[in-house]
C-alpha cells in the first residue's frame, strides 16, 4: 500500500497528540499494513519528527521526536527537491496550513478533533469486535 503526505501528516499528528503510540495501534488507526507503517516511520524518523523505540518484549513504540512541530509536508518537499523529484501530473498539492494564520487555539481544536476521531474509531472497533467475537 502506498502512502501520501497527508497520511504522513496524520501519523505525525497522532504521535504528537498521544505522546507515543504502539505500532499495532498506529496500524489500526491509519488503516495501513505493517510494512507501510514501517516505511512511514522510517521517513518521519529520518527527519527527527518521530522517534522509534523498541521495548524489551519486541513492541515498537513511536514517540515524538525533536522536530515533531515541523510540518511534514515542508520537510518532505525539501527532500523531494533535493532528489530532483517532480510532482505527479494530475495531483493537486494540499494547501499548507503552516502558511495560514492559525491561532494556537485553532491548533488545539484540531488536535482535539483528531483525538476525538481516534477515540471514536477505537470505540467502534471494540463494539464491532464484541459483535463478531
Amino acid at each position: 500500500m502506498e502512502y501520501d503526505n497527508n497520511l504522513l501528516e496524520k501519523f505525525a499528528q497522532m504521535v504528537k497528540a498521544t505522546g507515543g503510540i504502539r505500532q499495532d495501534s498506529a496500524i489500526k488507526f491509519l488503516g495501513v499494513d505493517d510494512k507501510t507503517i514501517a516505511k512511514m516511520a522510517g521517513v518521519l524518523g529520518e527527519h527527527n519528527i518521530i522517534k522509534i523505540d523498541y521495548t524489551i518484549v519486541g513492541e515498537t513504540i513511536y514517540k515524538p521526536g525533536p522536530s515533531i512541530n515541523k510540518r511534514v509536508d515542508d520537510d518532505l518537499k525539501q527532500t523531494e527537491d533535493q532528489r530532483g523529484a517532480q510532482e505527479k501530473p494530475g495531483l493537486k498539492p494540499e494547501p499548507n496550513p503552516a502558511e495560514e494564520n492559525i491561532s494556537s487555539e485553532d491548533k488545539t481544536e484540531r488536535v482535539d478533533r483528531i483525538i476525538e476521531e481516534l477515540r471514536g474509531r477505537m470505540l467502534e472497533k471494540k463494539l464491532n469486535n464484541k459483535k463478531t467475537g
